[in-house]
């Protein structure tokens, strides 16, 4: 094979985001990213272990300072699903498996058992701890996947860079705290594992991914089907199936009848039954689904072999069928683990002619960045938030149900009942307190307006008393609650 064509995928990658931004910044920083890597190959062709651990750390610290950054100034991108946890976690924590922001038991939609592991650290350093322990697990992630990379060149440093950089990879180190971070570790243990013939270890971590959340199995439905392809052992087929399966049925059928008398709190967002599922996937817009997430991730099976490209395939068959089209966002966490899988060929095939590619590989996932970009918006920074929202908070008492409509309601996880307002389960007139702010609109959601005629009603209602009224951020208590 003439590998030099492999360099067509970064230029396909930067005539399709191109297209989509016509930025000429967006020229520059593909200047930059050539000329740069062009340099740093030439004059660091040797390479050192110090540009390794560069190329390792600089990008998660940074990423994670951005972070702590957006969460500490009440713009976190990915607040909905960071106070999701966060919740859960301060309920566990005090004896309660019910949770307010869902109405549901924690456990009622996933099979996310191993997420107590995260409860110390809630206890101990708060969100901020989980942000960081989130970090930590995608770094033990990516040195288990560059374990096979003995050598410390520069085309490990581009490699590693490359697996850092990637849009799933890298949006999830902003994308606040979320709890899917855990299956990480375990999927590169899983590859790991298959690696070293480890079927005990294998069966274990199947089980392992299937209580971080049972949609990580598919990770090792991954590895089953390359077994076939590999024509192995008997037990590589049967043993994990079978603990996977086990594993799966305990939640379905003997945890959920349980904890979620009413089903599963998630069933709604899937397909009705495998034809609607099997029409879902053949849609023409999951092609760019396919494109966005796994095309700049292609070169490394044109390198290694075409079979490894059965790893991911689950995952994204999976979300391909599903009816919501957010489950295909990119830098959502839905496709997180398909580019773990993906660079799981570093742990399964032959890495030596990645020496002589490693630039394509970092230079395709590199321009693919507007995919994360949008996580990034220094410019929602408002340095009046920084201090209304920290006064408001003193004004709410810790055993007060709190209704929120703001990008941060993870700050408000420690009481019993908070609620979040586009998704509230029940009337505001239920609640004890609403805190509103006015100029948080995103863009996802399709009612904005309601925004400011809530507002006005609120303010106007002999009901509600205004507690706090500036710079758009609002406090309301309910008079008809405690008297």
């Amino acid at each position: 094979m003439n590998y030099a064509c492999l360099w067509f995928f970064p230029a396909i990658v930067f005539l399709y985001y191109f297209s989509i931004s016509r930025s000429p910044r967006y020229c520059l920083m593909a200047a930059s990213l050539l000329i740069g890597s062009s340099l740093f190959r030439k004059y660091f062709g040797r390479g050192h272990p110090a540009l390794v651990y560069t190329a390792l750390f600089v990008p998660i610290l940074t990423a994670t300072g951005i972070a702590l950054w957006q969460y500490t100034h009440y713009n976190n991108p990915g607040d909905v699903d960071t106070s999701a946890f966060t919740t859960a976690f301060w309920n566990l924590a005090h004896g309660n498996l019910h949770i307010s922001l869902w109405n549901a038991n924690l456990f009622s939609d996933h099979s996310n058992y191993l997420s107590i592991l995260f409860v110390p650290v809630f206890i101990a350093a708060g969100n901020t701890g989980l942000i960081i322990t989130q970090s930590l697990l995608i770094l033990l992630t990516v040195v288990v996947l560059i374990k096979p990379l003995t050598t410390n060149d520069i085309s490990k440093v581009f490699i590693v860079s490359a697996i850092v950089f990637s849009p799933p990879i890298f949006a999830i180190l902003l994308y606040g705290f979320h709890g899917d971070v855990l299956g990480a570790p375990f999927l590169a243990l899983a590859l790991w594992a298959y690696k070293e013939n480890k079927i005990c270890a294998f069966v274990l971590l199947t089980i392992a991914l299937a209580f971080a959340k049972e949609v990580f199995v598919l990770g090792a439905g991954g590895l089953i089907a390359l077994a076939l392809i590999e024509r192995r052992n008997w037990r590589w087929i049967l043993l994990p199936l079978l603990a996977g399966s086990i594993a799966i049925a305990m939640y379905w059928y003997g945890v959920l009848p349980i904890l979620a008398k009413s089903g599963n709190r998630v069933a709604w967002a899937m397909p009705n039954g495998i034809g609607q599922w099997l029409a879902l996937i053949l849609r023409k817009e999951n092609a760019w689904y396919v494109f966005t997430v796994l095309f700049p991730l292609i070169p490394l099976f044109a390198v290694t072999s075409w079979k490894y490209i059965v790893l991911p395939l689950p995952f994204m068959l999976f979300y391909a069928g599903f009816p919501d089209p957010s489950f295909r966002v990119v830098f959502r966490q839905y496709s997180f683990p398909i580019a773990i899988m993906c660079w799981g060929t570093l742990l399964l095939g032959e890495n030596e002619k990645l020496k002589r590619l490693s630039p394509v590989l970092f230079l395709t996932v590199a321009l693919a960045y507007p995919s994360w970009k949008p996580l990034v918006n220094p410019t929602h920074y408002d340095r009046a938030r920084v201090k209304d929202i920290p006064a408001v908070t003193a004004m709410i008492s810790h055993n007060a149900s709190l209704l929120v409509h703001a990008a941060c309601v993870s700050q408000f996880v420690d009481r019993k009942e908070v609620n979040n307002w586009i998704y509230r389960n029940k009337p505001i007139d239920q609640f004890e307190y609403a805190l509103f702010d006015s100029r948080f609109l995103p863009q996802w959601w399709n009612d904005t307006g309601s925004v400011r005629s809530t507002i006005d009603l609120l303010r106007e209602s002999p009901a509600w008393e205004t507690k706090y009224s500036a710079n758009g951020l609002y406090l309301f208590k309910n008079k008809m609650i405690g008297r």
